[in-house]
């Protein structure tokens, strides 16, 4: 009882009354008809909301005022949603449970007043962030635990004990976040920006080196997890696909070894596994990890959306074209699809646009496909809406630019075809050097010799046959270029080019 005294005496019945949330109000009032109409997706800019809410007569004082408002109650709601829903996986239901807590225990110690309520949920914390290696919370609620009994209770063992508990994980904790801080400055250089970076190698091996000389006493899954993605960064940036296959399974390994089971940790080890097993042809293995990521993954998640991105990857590299058209189709009509980034989203639509070609070429049976509004997709428009990657002249523009020139030759639009070639020849001798992107230089000088020889197949052919050979020399796993330029392996996509050539 003496707890639930305390409680009330800071969470009176006026503050209760004070807290606004989404749902507490009639539903006829303007806040309420804004939430719904942006949650059923039927406002989607501002003019179109201020129109809903008061008709064609502008009022946008009045619109803002009610914005504020909702953004305000639903962050309230927040702290309302009931986290033991099966959407959520056991490691978030624990987290965002735990959160809370810490929250209430942070406003319980400040208020001053209620010391029993204080202890017992700093304990409670614990039984659950020591488990699952919260370092934060431990942190927190640990040293909550430890000052009393260091001022108030004099109790000297329980003291050593809390004490000792705050050091281990402060140490854990500075090692994961010096880990954390390295390999996120090892991603940076990825978001826009997927060319090969040979410099990468040597950066993360002065970081992993650095690590090396870091024990923490308690170990988890984040450390491993970052540790792990330094070390696959090291060998995928050199395109080692042998070595980094084994190292993520050393990593899920070590992940599974620990009493307790971080899902995105070892979701996000298997997505560079699946690479690996893109590149090196392992197919069966790909897809069963793929299988396995979808199971434990919490949907329309940003993982799940990678995961789907790789499955959709997979089936290019294996031919599987209506399985993919079947991927593209549930995940582009997602309601959560556009809330992508934009770096995510222009990687589908290149997906898009080489769907649409397959399609065009008889390759795609899928009825999926055939509900796309093809009639309506235009080759220019698809290079000049990819704002991004247009700038990543020796990454993921490439295959924009090789999916453009058999749009091209697919729709007859051989004038522009020709235009372009003049540009896309400075283009692969200013940044598509052989000793950098071996293949792709390969592939883009046999496309340039479509129109170089009138579109005549045979005389093509002759022509790119010793780029063919030289190619076919230099497999995926071995060519030093990043592993998502290749959306087709360019053996299939040159076979394409000329089935496109001989249909007429």
């Amino acid at each position: 009882m003496d707890k639930l005294k305390e409680l009330i005496s800071i969470v009176t019945r006026h503050k209760v009354k004070s807290i606004e949330v989404v749902g507490k109000s009639s539903q006829n009032t303007l806040l309420n008809k804004l939430y719904d109409a942006i949650h059923d997706q039927k406002v989607n800019t501002e003019e179109e909301a201020i129109e809903l809410l008061y008709g064609k007569k502008s009022s946008k004082k009045a619109y803002y005022k009610v914005k504020h408002a909702l953004k305000e109650r639903l962050l309230n709601t927040l702290f309302l949603i009931d986290t033991k829903e099966n959407k959520y996986s056991d490691r978030n239901k624990a987290y965002l449970k735990t959160h809370k807590e810490m929250m209430a225990l942070s406003y319980i110690i400040n208020a001053g007043i209620a010391r029993k309520t204080a202890i017992s949920l700093a304990k409670k914390i614990l039984k659950t962030a020591i488990p699952w290696r919260f370092s934060e919370m431990v942190i927190s609620a640990g040293r909550a635990l430890r000052s009393y009994h260091a001022s108030k209770s004099g109790d000297r063992k329980e003291f050593e004990k809390y004490n000792q508990l705050v050091l281990d994980f402060q140490e854990l904790y500075n090692a994961e976040l010096l880990v954390e801080s390295m390999y996120n400055d090892i991603i940076s250089y990825y978001v826009t920006d997927k060319s090969t970076k040979s410099f990468i190698y040597d950066l993360a091996d002065q970081y992993l080196q650095k690590i090396s000389q870091l024990d923490p006493k308690i170990k988890s899954a984040r450390f491993y997890y970052q540790r792990a993605m330094l070390e696959i960064a090291k060998h995928m940036s050199i395109n080692d696909y042998q070595t980094t296959l084994r190292l993520c399974q050393n990593a899920l390994d070590n992940l599974f070894s620990l009493d307790y089971k971080d899902d995105k940790a070892i979701v996000t080890i298997s997505y560079q596994l699946i690479a690996c097993c893109i590149q090196l042809k392992k197919y069966e293995e790909g897809k069963e990890k793929i299988d396995i990521i979808l199971s434990i993954q919490d949907p329309a998640t940003f993982n799940w959306f990678k995961a789907y991105e790789l499955y959709l990857n997979l089936c290019f590299h294996t031919q599987q074209y209506d399985m993919a058209a079947e991927i593209y189709y549930k995940i582009s009509k997602h309601k959560k699809f556009k809330f992508l980034p934009d770096s995510v989203k222009e990687i589908w639509n290149i997906y898009q646009a080489w769907l649409y070609l397959l399609s065009k070429t008889n390759h795609i049976q899928s009825e999926h496909l055939k509900n796309m509004p093809t009639n309506r997709f235009r080759a220019s428009r698809f290079v000049n809406d990819m704002n991004l990657f247009s700038k990543d002249k020796k990454g993921l523009n490439i295959p924009i630019l090789v999916i453009y020139i058999l749009l091209l030759l697919e729709q007859k639009k051989y004038d522009l075809l020709i235009e372009r070639v003049e540009a896309l020849s400075k283009y692969v001798d200013r940044y598509i050097k052989r000793s950098e992107n071996q293949r792709s230089n390969f592939m883009l000088r046999m496309l340039l010799e479509i129109s170089k020889n009138d579109f005549q197949t045979h005389l093509i052919q002759s022509k790119t046959e010793k780029y063919l050979e030289q190619m076919s020399q230099t497999p995926i796993d071995l060519s030093n270029q990043g592993h998502e330029i290749e959306i087709l392996p360019y053996e299939n996509t040159w076979k394409l080019a000329l089935e496109i050539l001989n249909r007429d």
